[in-house]
């Protein structure tokens, strides 16, 4: 379920407007007390998310997850990244980074961030913060609130909170 709500989100935020593979790295945040209540708090105020979603967002956050294998059943397109993977290219500056990123990941476009999406059963909706990041001057991200319909999740909502 979470991959097929990542996979929406994409698709619905970047798939018009992005050539190439979308190279995606979950971020594990690791929402962990006292910091759990100051960020429900931001995000209740920054974002409209509370109760069950905004919960479920947390609790999914605050415990490490390997999205790998149902991520893969729902993203034909898409090649899942770890910071392992990652960390090699870290070694010099921003923009050397792009220049390995690009080497290793020819014709995408560039790289998304997903956090694991909350979830709230009752009323189909899903909330998850994702952004794009494909060099200087071009990176977005924000929240973005999915509902479910009959042929699968579709973005309802997303707010950006960061734009270079």
């Amino acid at each position: 379920m979470e991959g097929d709500i990542i996979s929406a989100a994409i698709d619905s935020l970047y798939g018009s407007t992005t050539k190439g593979r979308f190279v995606v790295q979950a971020v594990n945040m690791q929402i962990v007390e006292p910091i759990a209540m100051d960020f429900r708090s931001y995000l209740a105020s920054a974002s409209d998310a509370g109760g069950p979603i905004l919960d479920d967002y947390i609790r999914r956050n605050s415990e490490a997850c390997d999205l790998g294998p149902q991520f893969m059943r729902s993203a034909s397109s898409m090649s899942l990244v770890f910071d392992e993977q990652l960390a090699p290219l870290r070694t010099g500056t921003v923009d050397d980074f792009w220049r390995a990123f690009f080497v290793v990941f020819p014709n995408s476009g560039g790289l998304i961030t997903v956090t694991r999406p909350g979830v709230d059963q009752s009323t189909g909706r899903a909330f998850l913060y994702i952004g794009r990041d494909c060099g200087a001057g071009c990176a977005t991200g924000g929240y973005a609130w999915l509902r479910r319909r009959n042929s699968g999740w579709r973005l309802e909502r997303y707010i950006v909170v960061v734009k270079a």
